[in-house]
C-alpha cells in the first residue's frame, strides 16, 4: 500500500519490497523482538571523512603523504588559523589571505608539484574551514586582552542581584547625562543639556538637575556638588546612606576623587543617624561604593537612561533620538529644530520630564505595576522618614585645600582678598590650611591640624576714612586679642625664670676632673721662677710722705698734756 501512496512532490512514500523480505523481517522480530527490525545507525557516524578539506585532502594522497602525516597537518593548520583568530584577524578572508603561503611552504616540504596557479587555488583555504564555530572561538582571547568593555558586557558570567529590604535612599546610583535635546543658546549655538542625575534604587525616583553649558565646557565639579546640597537639603530626599557610583572617567570629572572622600566620610559620620533605625541586611555600610570597572551591566541607572530617552524626551519638541548621526527633522534636508523658550523654559521643561518619570507606573523591574512615586509614597506610609542637611553647611564642605601663612591681625591673604577670624590672631606667624569653598565663595574654613574645621573666616570689611564704626570695630579686635591671649594664658602662674634656671643648674651633678697625667714646662729657667715667691714691691717714698714722717716725730717729742 505505500508504495502506491505518493507524496505531493510526486515521490513514492514507500518502497516495493518482496515476500522473502517481509518473512525476513517477522522472524526477526520474533527472535530478537523491535530491535531487531529497527534501522540502525553507522558506526561512524559523526566522525568526519576529511582530515583537513577535500581538495588538501587530495592533494596529500596524491603527493603519497602517510595518513599519519596528514594528521600532523592538518592539526597545524587547524593551530595556524585559531592562531589568527586569537591575535585579533578582523575577517575569515583575512585569514584567507594569510594562509597562502603557509599553505604553500607546508604543501612544497611534504612533496606537492603544481604549477603556480593550481598550487594557489590549491593554498586558498576555504572560508567554512576558516570560520568554523571551533576555530572561530579562539578569538575570544583578543576580546579578553584588547577590548575589556564587550569581554565584560558578554562572556564574563553575571550574577543576579534583588533590591528587597532596600528602603529610600539606602543605595543610590549616581550619573552625567547627555540629554537628546536641542535647545538654542543665547549666542545662537545649538546644544544639548546635561543632566547630573541620582537614582533610588528602592523607589526608582530619578533626581536630577539640568545644566545649559557654555561652548566648549562640561559638566565639573560645582555642578555635581550643587546637585548633591539640593538633594539633602530635600525632605523627600536628603542625605543617602550609600552612593553607587560609575568607575568610569565622566563622573570623575564633576565629582573629584578628594570631593568623593569628603562625600563619603560624612556619609558615614550621618551613618550614625540611620543605625537608629532597624536596617535590613540588604542595606550594608554607609559610605561610596564604585561600580566594578568595564562592567557596563552594573549600571543600574543606564536602564533609567534608555527609558529616558525612548519614553520620555520624545514627548517634548527638540528631540533628535538616540542615533546622533540620524537626526530626526521635520523636513528633509534642514536642520532639527531645537526646544523654543528661553534658559528658564528650558530648565522648567526638564523639571517637567523628570516629574513624569518618578508619575508614570514602571512596566517592568523592581517596581513593576507602580510609579516610582507610588513606591516612595508607600515606604513614607511605612515610617520612612528623610535625614536632610543644613544647603549652607554642604556648601562651606567641599573646595580644594590650600596652605597658607597667618598675617598679624589673624589675616589670610586668599588670591587678592584678605580673609580674617578672631581665632586665628593667637596664629599669627602659624602655617595653616585652609579650605576654598567651590559653592561658596565668600568665606573659607580653616582647618586644624587633623583636617577637622578649626573656624570659617570670612573677608575683612573695609570703612572710610571717617567712619566711626570703625574705630568701633578696631576697639572690638582689641578686645578679642587680649581675650585671646588670656585664654592662652590661662591657668598659668608667674615664674621666676632666673631662680628656675639656678635652681636647675644646681640640681644638676658637678663633674669630677681626673688626676691630671703629667705636669709640662715650657723651660727651667722659667718654671724656677715661678716657684719662688715673688717680693712685695717697694713703693717710692713721696714728699708727702716724708713730711708725714716727720711731723711724727715732732709729735713724739712734745709733752702730753694732763
Amino acid at each position: 500500500m505505500a508504495a502506491e501512496l505518493r507524496y505531493p512532490s510526486g515521490k513514492r512514500v514507500g518502497r516495493l519490497v518482496g515476500p522473502g523480505t517481509i518473512r525476513g523481517w517477522v522472524a526477526e522480530y520474533q527472535r530478537q523482538g523491535l530491535t531487531a527490525i529497527k534501522r540502525k545507525e553507522r558506526t561512524d557516524r559523526g566522525a568526519s571523512r576529511v582530515i583537513a578539506w577535500a581538495a588538501w585532502d587530495a592533494a596529500m594522497a596524491d603527493a603519497r603523504v602517510p595518513a599519519d602525516r596528514q594528521r600532523k597537518i592538518a592539526a597545524f593548520l587547524d593551530k595556524q588559523v585559531r592562531s589568527f583568530w586569537a591575535s585579533g584577524a578582523a575577517s575569515a578572508s583575512v585569514i584567507q589571505f594569510a594562509m597562502v603561503p603557509v599553505c604553500q611552504d607546508v604543501a612544497e616540504t611534504n612533496g606537492v608539484s603544481l604549477d603556480p596557479a593550481a598550487m594557489a587555488l590549491l593554498c586558498r583555504v576555504p572560508l567554512h574551514y576558516i570560520g568554523a564555530r571551533e576555530r572561530r572561538r579562539a578569538r575570544i582571547a583578543h576580546i579578553r586582552k584588547a577590548d575589556a568593555g564587550q569581554w565584560a558586557a558578554r562572556f564574563v558570567p553575571r550574577i543576579r542581584r534583588h533590591r528587597d529590604g532596600l528602603r529610600p535612599m539606602d543605595l543610590m546610583a549616581a550619573d552625567v547625562r547627555h540629554s537628546d535635546i536641542l535647545y538654542r543658546r543665547p549666542d545662537g549655538s545649538r546644544a544639548t543639556a546635561r543632566m547630573v542625575a541620582f537614582l533610588d534604587l528602592a523607589t526608582n525616583r530619578l533626581f536630577a538637575r539640568a545644566y545649559l553649558l557654555p561652548p566648549g565646557e562640561m559638566i565639573r565639579r560645582e555642578h555635581v556638588l550643587a546637585s548633591l546640597r539640593d538633594m539633602m537639603a530635600d525632605p523627600a530626599w536628603g542625605v543617602p546612606r550609600c552612593l553607587y557610583l560609575d568607575n568610569g572617567g565622566e563622573f570623575r570629572v564633576g565629582a573629584a576623587a578628594e570631593d568623593l572622600a569628603h562625600i563619603a566620610d560624612m556619609v558615614r559620620r550621618i551613618g550614625a543617624v540611620f543605625e537608629a533605625r532597624e536596617f535590613e541586611d540588604a542595606a550594608g555600610e554607609p559610605g561610596v561604593m564604585n561600580s566594578e570597572a568595564y562592567n557596563p551591566q552594573s549600571k543600574v541607572i543606564e536602564s533609567v537612561f534608555s527609558a529616558f530617552t525612548r519614553s520620555i524626551e520624545p514627548n517634548w519638541p527638540g528631540f533628535v533620538g538616540g542615533n546622533r548621526m540620524a537626526k530626526k527633522t521635520e523636513n528633509q534636508g534642514r536642520a532639527p529644530r531645537p526646544m523654543p523658550g528661553d534658559e528658564a523654559a528650558i530648565l522648567s521643561a526638564y523639571g517637567d520630564m523628570i516629574a513624569l518619570w518618578n508619575a508614570k507606573v514602571q512596566q517592568a523591574g523592581a517596581i513593576k505595576g507602580r510609579s516610582p512615586d507610588e513606591a516612595f509614597t508607600g515606604a513614607v506610609a511605612e515610617g520612612w522618614r528623610a535625614v536632610t542637611l543644613d544647603p549652607a553647611e554642604f556648601a562651606l564642605a567641599f573646595g580644594p585645600d590650600e596652605p597658607r601663612t597667618v598675617q598679624p591681625g589673624g589675616e589670610l591673604h586668599i588670591r587678592n582678598r584678605i580673609m580674617r577670624h578672631d581665632a586665628l590672631v593667637p596664629l599669627v606667624g602659624e602655617r595653616v590650611r585652609v579650605r576654598l569653598p567651590i559653592l561658596d565663595a565668600s568665606r573659607v574654613v580653616v582647618l586644624a591640624d587633623k583636617g577637622e574645621p578649626m573656624c570659617v573666616a570670612t573677608e575683612a570689611e573695609r570703612f572710610g576714612m571717617r567712619d566711626l564704626a570703625g574705630a568701633g570695630e578696631r576697639k572690638r579686635r582689641r578686645r578679642a586679642a587680649s581675650d585671646a591671649a588670656s585664654a592662652a594664658a590661662a591657668g598659668t602662674a608667674p615664674v621666676d625664670i632666673p631662680a628656675a634656671l639656678r635652681r636647675a643648674t644646681a640640681a644638676l651633678p658637678k663633674p669630677e676632673p681626673a688626676a691630671p697625667l703629667a705636669t709640662a714646662t715650657i723651660h727651667p729657667i722659667l718654671r724656677e721662677a715661678a716657684t719662688e715667691p715673688v717680693p712685695a714691691p717697694q713703693r717710692a717714698r713721696t714728699r708727702q710722705d716724708i713730711q708725714f714722717a716727720a711731723a711724727a716725730e715732732e709729735l713724739k717729742r712734745l709733752p702730753r698734756a694732763g
